[in-house]
């Protein structure tokens, strides 16, 4: 029978018993033929030395694919009456964008409740007003009230209706 340093451990992968971190690394793991039953020892398999490197980039441009599709799945769940689900995936793509440092573009923020995560349609679950400089959105299902400021647009639109100078 062989050291009880070179048995496998019932919790998990590793030996037993490491005295040294040294000795893990050249360990062996005892193993018996199911067939035969003879026993032989197989090196461990080392874990690396260095991490692998993250590609936040990628990460981020993925995750933001992700919440997009999400959100477009939302959509079509909310329009047809299954808020559950289209919360379920507000709610993932809100987890999405948090893990992976993801800013949710202001376009898909305006879509739900911050309160209950409820994907916002007009005149289903949602009360939209428009006056006094602010868009006020109201989540039927919670109450709570977004006040939107809308000045900006305002200009901008003025500007395009004057004429050029």
């Amino acid at each position: 029978m062989a050291s009880p340093s070179l048995l496998r451990s019932s919790a998990g992968g590793w030996p037993a018993f490491y005295p040294h971190r040294s000795e893990r690394r050249r360990s062996l793991i005892l193993t018996v033929s199911v067939a035969t039953g003879e026993e032989f020892n197989r090196p461990e398999p080392l874990r690396p030395s260095v991490p692998k490197r993250r590609h936040r980039g990628q990460e981020r441009r993925v995750a933001l694919e992700r919440i997009e599709i999400l959100f477009r799945l939302a959509e079509q769940e909310a329009i047809q009456r299954r808020a559950d689900r289209a919360r379920r995936y507000v709610d993932l793509a809100r987890r999405i964008g948090m893990r992976y440092n993801v800013r949710m573009p202001a376009a898909l923020k305006r879509r739900f409740c911050k309160s209950c995560h409820t994907y916002f349609v007009p005149s289903l679950n949602a009360r939209v007003r428009v006056g006094r400089g602010h868009l006020v959105i109201t989540c039927t299902a919670c109450g709570a009230v977004q006040r939107l400021p809308y000045r900006r647009e305002q200009a901008a639109a003025r500007a395009a209706r004057r004429p050029p100078r």
